[in-house]
């Protein structure tokens, strides 16, 4: 969101024919370039140490796109001008327009110690760093270049970038805020708002920026690309392809964005609440057919591109069910031949270890796979935890982790891959793969020997980079390999170290939820996306079978994707769905009372729940139904319920699935029993100390395997 500052301009000696100077300078000043160049140039002829025509010169040269000779021109300005602050300042602004960021930051520096009250110094000096990856120093100067002109929008812009990237994200919209106040017109100013806000989840509220932004500067057509992300989080699909279809549309449109990639980006689109089992099949087609084309005819694919648009599988398509791995295989087939992959380095010293986590992903990582992270052998191998400069700021409070061990990632894709290879690691291992453009894109550039996925994303990469998914042979059935176009490593243990959640310390009633203590709470917490059409029967049998059934859910952080469920289940389920309470996001505190109180937590079909929720469900004893299927991602409540010893909760059909249900949710008794089991069972699954050391085990004996040369 930075925006170039405007060169100051140095006023004329009075000491060499002024008139022609101060012609120079009336004609830079109306941007007349060719005069101003004409009039510099008959100075130097007659006067060649005349510091300010140099100086002159060298800002018209920038302003006309020839930065080498500029560059040039405002060196010998600083050289008969040395305790001249303005010059050095240009300087290093030319320096910054031709990407010598360390150059630019000197010049800078050496500016601010001729004359340290420069906000515009200070302001070039900020986005030097920034590009540096020095960002401390960077914030330092934005806040500096604040304090000398607190009406320096671009400075708090800036700022805001700086912050923004730190993960510190409310002081972040805080200073573009600021911007907005001093300078209301600013495109960038309301684009980085909208990013800042995209960041924290709020989306209706980024979608009102990026439409000012768009009003105020309509050529930038990545905005319209940023609309149509928005409008995806909030379900609202077709909306968000019409967005995406303006971008590649407009007379002003970066080529990317009317690029075969663009258009398989569209075509991958899916519906967030899918409204029958038929369009899911309409999609699936679609999407396989926009694939086969992209691979046909991918246009210039252009790896740095991937900044700014990145075709992925959409996540939705897990969400789904069944087999994903034909399309991801293909996604990967079409995507993998476009990018470069690194050159193998010759292995040495202690075996290196990168566990990455991307943006965004980063509290759900740490309750289920940062105990392990914490705990793996500091002596047998050398950990990373790979992430962003924002991540960062979310795991360190988490994670009982050295700060040293920490590798922030830059922005782009390119950059990250390109760090990570230099950093000479042995293996990485992906918390997902699939979920975002970072962690589908890097492991495609072959960056380390080795590489794995696993179950923070539960299907294959379908890329063949990949060497191994983790998982456990209690989550896989014996087919399991064919799901996978990684070998599939199957532990021994349930592959989560998760620290037992205390007991809930505050007292909360049914009727604080606005629940009756007189009915059947049936709760169901998954995250509505898993709400797949084959569910809605399930539930509906299950309210028809007890009249006293309610079924609870919790709202999705999006009123419109509630609202896109709850009018499915109208049309779907209409004598029963007045049995349905949605209840409100809450603190997790709040969260795991709301599940003591339940009497039954039903499991999604074809996606179902995850260690995070099939764990804190067991810390507070309440059963859990399931009805798993061959994949996966069905598989984890089964497995934690097989170990407490309550197969009776495990379903084999739909039907099986609804009367265990209302069985258990009818006998109080019962419900007892199953209860102190959990409880009791439940002890030996959590802080899990046998799946550290098969963790170390495998990491160690992989990365072995590969310094010999053997890749499988």
């Amino acid at each position: 969101m930075e925006k170039d500052s405007r060169p100051l301009r140095p006023l004329p000696s009075l000491t060499f024919d002024p008139e022609l100077l101060f012609a120079a300078v009336r004609a830079y000043g109306i941007r007349d370039w060719a005069q101003a160049e004409m009039l510099c140039r008959q100075v130097l002829l007659a006067e060649p140490r005349q510091a300010d025509a140099f100086h002159i010169l060298g800002l018209v040269l920038t302003n006309t796109g020839r930065l080498s000779e500029a560059i040039s021109m405002l060196r010998e300005a600083v050289v008969l001008q040395p305790g001249n602050a303005v010059p050095l300042v240009n300087l290093g602004k030319a320096h910054y327009d031709v990407g010598q960021f360390a150059e630019a930051a000197e010049c800078q520096r050496r500016a601010i110690g001729l004359k340290e009250n420069l906000p515009e110094a200070h302001f070039n000096l900020s986005q030097a760093c920034r590009a540096l990856g020095q960002f401390e120093s960077a914030i330092a100067a934005a806040q500096r270049a604040i304090e000398l002109r607190p009406g320096h929008a671009e400075a708090h812009c800036i700022l805001g970038d700086l912050l923004r990237e730190q993960g510190r994200f409310s002081t972040a919209v805080a200073a573009y805020e600021m911007a907005l106040d001093i300078r209301p017109d600013s495109a960038d100013a309301h684009i980085g708002l909208a990013i800042a806000l995209a960041d924290r989840r709020q989306w209706t509220r980024a979608l009102l920026h990026y439409g000012h932004a768009l009003r105020l500067d309509s050529s930038r057509s990545e905005v319209e690309h940023w609309i149509g992300d928005a409008l995806i989080h909030l379900g609202r699909v077709e909306e968000a392809r019409a967005a995406y279809a303006r971008a590649s549309a407009g007379t002003a449109a970066n080529s990317r964005y009317r690029s075969p990639v663009a258009k398989l980006v569209r075509e991958s689109l899916a519906e967030v609440i899918p409204p029958d089992r038929q369009s899911i099949a309409d999609y699936q087609k679609r999407v396989n057919a926009a694939v086969e084309a992209f691979a046909a005819d991918p246009g210039d694919f252009g790896v740095a591109g991937l900044y700014t648009l990145a075709a992925v599988p959409s996540m939705m398509l897990a969400y789904y069910g069944g087999d994903v791995r034909p399309i991801m295989e293909r996604y990967a087939r079409a995507i993998g031949p476009h990018i470069p992959s690194y050159p193998v380095r010759p292995p040495h010293g202690k075996p290196k270890l990168g566990i990455v986590v991307t943006q965004g992903h980063e509290q759900v990582f740490a309750r289920c796979w940062g105990g392990i992270a914490e705990r793996l052998s500091r002596e047998l191998l050398d950990v990373r935890i790979v992430c962003s400069r924002s991540g960062v700021s979310v795991l360190r409070p988490m994670l009982s982790v050295p700060a040293d061990e920490y590798l922030p990632l830059p922005r782009t894709i390119v950059d990250a891959a390109r760090l990570l290879h230099e950093q000479e690691f042995d293996w990485l291992h992906y918390w997902e793969i699939g979920t975002d453009p970072m962690n589908y894109y890097l492991p495609f550039f072959r960056t380390v020997p080795g590489q794995s996925g696993g179950w923070g994303w539960p299907v294959t990469s379908g890329n063949p980079q990949v060497n191994a998914y983790l998982s456990s042979q209690q989550l896989e059935p014996a087919e399991g390999q064919a799901h996978y176009t990684e070998q599939l490593v199957r532990l021994r243990n349930l592959p989560t170290w998760y620290l037992r959640p205390a007991a809930p310390t505050r007292s909360l009633s049914r009727s604080d939820f606005g629940l009756e203590a007189g009915q059947h709470i049936y709760l169901c917490t998954q995250n509505l996306r898993k709400y797949h059409p084959d569910f809605d029967p399930l539930l509906a049998n299950l309210l028809r079978t007890d009249p006293q059934g309610v079924l609870a859910i919790i709202a999705d952080a999006q009123a419109s994707i509630t609202e896109l469920l709850l009018n499915r289940l109208r049309r779907t389920m209409p004598d029963v769905v007045h049995r349905v309470r949605v209840l409100p996001r809450m603190e997790r505190n709040e969260y795991l009372t709301l599940v003591t109180t339940a009497d039954v937590v039903l499991d999604t079909i074809h996606y179902g729940s995850g260690a995070n929720t099939v764990y804190d469900t067991v810390a507070v004893g309440t059963p859990l139904v399931t009805l798993p299927s061959e994949f996966h991602r069905t598989r984890w409540a089964a497995a934690v319920n097989r170990r407490l010893g309550v197969e009776q909760l495990i379903a084999s059909t739909p039907e099986e699935y609804v009367a265990k249900a209302v069985e258990v949710a009818r006998d109080a008794e019962l419900r007892r029993a199953l209860c102190q089991q959990i409880l009791a069972a439940g002890a030996e699954i959590f802080e899990h100390a046998a799946v550290v050391r098969e963790h170390d085990e495998y990491f160690s004996q992989a990365i072995a395997l590969i310094r010999d040369g053997n890749t499988g």
